[in-house]
């Protein structure tokens, strides 16, 4: 799936209707956020987006026992699955492990990635549920903290919707083009001081959580 920031940025993100917030509460357990956010009256945005790419490895999962299995590497969902359950032990909060790579869990894994001076993609794949499970491979080159960010088209997509929901609350994201840029950062920052979350100043899963918490409170709407 190719996204063009510039057409999707003018209507990205978020202020849910009274019926979406109905349907995102009805669907998501408390505490976790919908993948399907809508951008203005009457328009709504399917963020449940698959996984780009193929990948002939096999992913490596845990069993109901808690014991390492060898998934398939066509069924995503399964892969997808195991990578949320990992994320969530690591405290990276994906949302619910339902198999389905939406806004909050693509948040979620791209903060790991950062975290860990990785390319920011924001995909689910065997080679993350590896690097999850077993850590990162000592012959694994990582970026340099200074460089700047590389990030996927899909990780693009997730900072532009970010940035549009943080301007339409208030906050000066510089302009939105889905870098990460010292606005953005600063925003992020600052968003994260004003609602009691660890400052980090960086995308994450946490920070989609609290922003569609936001929205199914009706604050989204009351800001624009």
């Amino acid at each position: 799936m190719s996204f063009g920031v510039g057409k999707i940025g003018a209507v990205v993100f978020l202020a849910l209707s009274g019926a979406m917030v109905g349907n995102m509460l009805l669907m998501q357990p408390v505490g976790q956020a919908s993948n399907v956010l809508s951008v203005e009256p009457g328009v709504s945005l399917d963020l449940s987006m698959k996984p780009d790419g193929q990948s002939g490895a096999s992913g490596l999962g845990k069993n109901a026992q808690g014991n390492l299995v060898i998934l398939n590497s066509d069924n995503k969902v399964e892969t997808t699955r195991a990578i949320q359950r990992e994320l969530t032990r690591l405290g990276y909060m994906p949302g619910p492990a339902d198999g389905t790579s939406g806004l909050m869990t693509r948040a979620a894994i791209m903060a790991f990635e950062f975290d860990n001076g990785l390319d920011v993609n924001g995909r689910s794949d065997p080679d993350l549920l590896k690097m999850l499970l077993f850590g990162l491979p000592g012959s694994m080159p990582v970026r340099n903290k200074n460089a700047r960010l590389e990030m996927s088209k899909d990780a693009v997509r997730v900072v532009s919707t970010v940035q549009q929901t943080l301007q339409q609350l208030g906050y000066n994201v510089g302009k939105i083009d889905g870098e990460m840029g010292s606005s953005t950062k600063r925003a992020i920052r600052d968003f994260e001081s004003d609602h009691n979350l660890v400052e980090t100043g960086r995308v994450s899963g946490r920070l989609v959580a609290k922003m569609v918490s936001l929205a199914a409170s009706g604050r989204l709407a009351q800001a624009q």
